[in-house]
């Protein structure tokens, strides 16, 4: 790996950063939120080689941006209350509409002053997993900060999202990747056993309000938690490709 990684507090919001080679900053750099921070930055290595490379050729580097809310994640990843997911787990507090301002009005603002990214929304993006990738689908629809959306094995089966998503638009221009894994759901009784189904049913939602050009969901054979550095590698190749998949072998489309 070529770049390198930081932590920094910015507006009182803790972040890791991925900064490019500074050959690489010399045009504004194309920028990605990561709700979930961790479960990228802990492979990082693994999944920016193809995509540095990339970069080079393109002469444009790219920031990433690791979150972390702690404690508050089932409060900031969520949009509106709701039960858990299961009779053992506290209901979901619903938070996400003040979380995304505050990633709108505090931390854009002064990721913007001090690093070389782009202001614009269609050099801008916003990554997550699982729960985070749940966060990732909601943010275009309250904020226009993001152009591309990418949700890994997102919490799609969350109460009353796929109906919000059929019954409401972006407030930007925005495009949507939506991954899973076929055997997610497999020896579960919660609501995570309808995982698959309900990504689908979400790209569907996506689709028809949007346009199939807009949306792009793919499968693997994988669980909730493994292969983590194809999906995340085929996500921000999606994304720094314009929203073109990178050619994996173990990856099925449904476009």
């Amino acid at each position: 790996m070529r770049g390198t990684t930081v932590q920094r507090v910015f507006g009182g919001i803790k972040a890791d950063l991925y900064l490019p080679p500074k050959s690489l900053t010399a045009a504004p750099c194309r920028l990605v939120l990561v709700g979930d921070g961790r479960s990228l930055f802990d492979i990082l290595p693994q999944v920016l080689s193809p995509l540095e490379e990339k970069m080079a050729a393109a002469g444009q580097g790219l920031v990433l941006v690791g979150l972390d809310s702690g404690e508050q994640r089932d409060a900031d990843y969520t949009p509106w209350p709701a039960r858990g997911f299961d009779v053992d787990y506290p209901d979901f507090p619903g938070k996400a509409d003040d979380y995304l301002r505050r990633l709108d009005e505090v931390l854009l603002p002064a990721l913007r002053a001090e690093l070389p990214v782009s202001a614009d929304p269609a050099d801008t993006g916003i990554l997550g997993f699982s729960l985070s990738g749940l966060l990732a689908t909601y943010a275009p629809f309250r904020s226009a900060n993001f152009g591309w959306s990418m949700s890994i094995s997102g919490s799609n089966w969350y109460d009353g999202f796929i109906p919000f998503l059929a019954g409401h638009d972006p407030v930007g221009d925005c495009r949507f990747f939506l991954s899973y894994g076929r055997a997610e759901g497999a020896g579960k009784y919660s609501m995570h056993r309808d995982a698959g189904q309900s990504a689908e049913e979400a790209a569907a939602a996506l689709r028809t309000r949007l346009g199939a050009e807009r949306v792009t969901v793919i499968s693997d054979s994988g669980r909730h938690s493994n292969k983590r550095v194809s999906r995340f590698t085929t996500a921000l190749g999606w994304f720094w490709n314009g929203g073109r998949l990178p050619e994996q072998d173990e990856i099925h489309s449904k476009l």
